[in-house]
């Protein structure tokens, strides 16, 4: 699943940025293959061979297993590393891994099965396939449908923390039902806003509507006649393959949120998938999906949302193709990632051209690795194919020739809630430099008035920030907003809000250190929050039990003596955190959890 928070990158590049100095000169990664002949996909395969090679032992992956999909065949697959170290069990294509949130794209296909049958309108109230659903609400507009979970508009919460993961974890049909002293956190169809909660109502309802259990219907509905022999969806992990962080063997802890991310499948399980949707809806010989609702699974939904920039999504998948190395000239890229605790996935396909590739890690360092094979195998295979090859991308961010002029200068100045969390932007002389998560990074002026991100070792040595170097950031008004919007790839994204300065008599008594209370046995993705102040704004630092990744400032906006907004990109918006004092002492609740100060 996504409920690991891996789009909040930018505290992280900057480390990853001193990493790169300290290797200079170690081995980097294979050269970029000549022009490769149509059908050449030797090629290819050693060309993937050494990046896989390469990236597993830069990143300290253990197991990795990969496909690539022409069509109705599978033109390569490979497994690397070990299944089980300790085991002497080797990674394999036929290696069973968690695909955490690709699962969805399941959940969504058997959502649109039942429309195929009329027993599921999509735009309808889902409350009308889910009897009893609630959830509160402060927006005018809470019409929540199955079209708005599957693309993510339909303001929900991202997760509801508590008992998502542990040991043994609880029915999650019982924590659907129970949402009704829930708050949504985004108003719908607002704009884009990623939710397991949402996918996982979804999963609900696909459940009610079907008559049999979720599990035993996306078996009987999808997985058996697509021909995904090894594939399941469980609470819990496959038994044969070990989860990793950093090289060494770490418990993966059971999922109670089966809809959004409970697929269990290995890398030629999920290329049958790949295989369907290239044949229009048919598999084996049979319609598993009308064509009609698999052009709509395809085509971009809300594109008429302001908030939503140039991100784009269909039913269940991603269709936009943002960051600095874009799949250019092949029509449209449709795509979708996965993150558990200690595994991660990730599809590409390229449906006008019929291609595709999965690749799948079992270990928690292997984000960004799934994502550069599969994309770098994805243009390859596209060369081998058509003939059709990549170039290098233009830079989003050019440099002005002029320092910055004094008015811009001083308009930048402020503080934003963005996908890193809170920003604090300061001037100092005729120098911009913005404050993120206790580091610093330099603002360049750039030659469209937008601007460009530098990291300074000691102040002194700039650094490349991976893709961020390549990014252009601007500030924009939009449907009201004063926003941040980037740009990489040729496409704009929504990255945060100016916020403004909020004095409340609630504040200061919030700030210190707080802890969830857990059940016995659960797996909390939460260590500790650290409310304090940051340059004035009110923030809540969280700590995560997750290898690397680090802590996150994001902004509270107290609305009351007993409620706070934890926002996200949007200012005005965001999810609900209960305040409260019991026995002289503050508490508060977010995401089902009730945290206490820390002794």
């Amino acid at each position: 699943m996504t409920s690991i928070p891996t789009a909040r990158r930018l505290p992280a590049l900057a480390v990853v940025a001193f990493g790169a100095i300290v290797l200079a000169g170690c081995a980097g990664a294979p050269p970029q293959p000549g022009r490769i002949e149509r059908g050449d996909y030797a090629a290819v395969r050693h060309y993937v061979d050494a990046l896989i090679a390469h990236e597993m032992r830069a990143n300290d992956v253990t197991g990795l297993s990969i496909a690539i999909v022409d069509d109705q065949r599978v033109v390569w697959s490979r497994g690397a590393g070990w299944a089980d170290a300790a085991g002497k069990v080797p990674a394999t294509p036929d290696t069973v891994y968690r695909m955490g949130s690709i699962s969805k794209l399941f959940t969504v296909t058997a959502a649109l099965q039942l429309a195929q049958q009329g027993r599921l309108a999509i735009d309808a109230p889902v409350a009308q396939a889910l009897p009893g659903f609630r959830i509160r609400s402060r927006y005018a507009d809470s019409a929540i449908t199955p079209r708005r979970l599957m693309t993510h508009h339909a303001g929900m919460p991202r997760d509801l923390l508590r008992g998502m993961w542990g040991r043994e974890v609880g029915d999650y049909r019982a924590m659907v039902a129970g949402l009704g002293d829930t708050e949504m956190a985004y108003p719908p169809g607002g704009f884009w806003s990623y939710s397991n909660l949402g996918m996982t109502v979804l999963g609900a309802a696909v459940e009610q509507v079907a008559g049999e259990p979720f599990a035993e219907h996306l078996q009987r509905s999808l997985l058996q006649p697509l021909g995904m022999r090894a594939a399941a969806f469980s609470t819990a992990a496959p038994q044969a393959t070990r989860g990793y962080d950093r090289g060494k063997a770490a418990d993966e802890p059971a999922l109670r949120d089966l809809p959004a991310g409970g697929l269990n499948a290995s890398v030629l399980d999920m290329s049958r998938f790949l295989m369907m949707v290239f044949a229009d809806g048919r598999a084996g010989g049979r319609t598993i999906l009308d064509p009609a609702l698999l052009a709509e699974m395809l085509r971009v939904q809300h594109a008429d949302v302001p908030l939503d920039c140039d991100f784009r999504v269909g039913l269940g998948w991603m269709l936009t193709n943002f960051g600095g190395d874009p799949v250019t000239g092949a029509g449209k890229l449709a795509h979708h990632a996965g993150a558990t605790i200690n595994f991660r996935s990730q599809m590409y396909a390229l449906p006008e051209h019929k291609l595709g590739v999965i690749v799948a890690a079992n270990s928690a360092t292997a984000g960004k690795v799934v994502d550069r094979i599969a994309k770098r195998a994805l243009t390859l295979a596209l060369e081998a194919s058509t003939g059709i090859r990549q170039h290098q991308v233009a830079a989003d961010f050019q440099p002005a020739n002029a320092p910055w002029p004094d008015d811009a200068l001083q308009a930048w100045v402020g503080d934003y809630t963005t996908l890193a969390g809170h920003v604090n932007i300061a001037r100092s002389g005729n120098r911009l430099t913005a404050h993120v998560a206790g580091r610093e990074l330099q603002l360049l002026p750039g030659a469209d008035g937008g601007m460009g991100l530098r990291y300074a070792l000691l102040g002194l040595i700039p650094i490349s920030l991976d893709e961020l170097d390549r990014v252009a950031i601007r500030r924009r008004e939009i449907d009201g907003h004063d926003v941040l919007v980037a740009r990489s790839g040729g496409q704009e994204l929504l990255v945060g809000e100016r916020i403004a300065a909020q004095t409340h008599p609630r504040a200061q008594r919030l700030v210190g250190d707080y802890q969830p209370v857990l059940a016995v046995g659960e797996y909390p993705l939460i260590e500790k929050v650290t409310i304090a102040q940051e340059s004035g704004v009110l923030v809540a630092r969280t700590t995560l039990r997750i290898g690397n990744q680090p802590a996150v400032s994001i902004p509270l906006r107290i609305l009351a003596d007993d409620q706070a907004l934890l926002l996200g990109v949007r200012a005005d918006a965001g999810e609900i955190v209960r305040l409260r004092e019991v026995d002289g002492e503050t508490r508060f609740d977010f995401s089902g959890y009730e945290f206490r100060p820390m002794r």
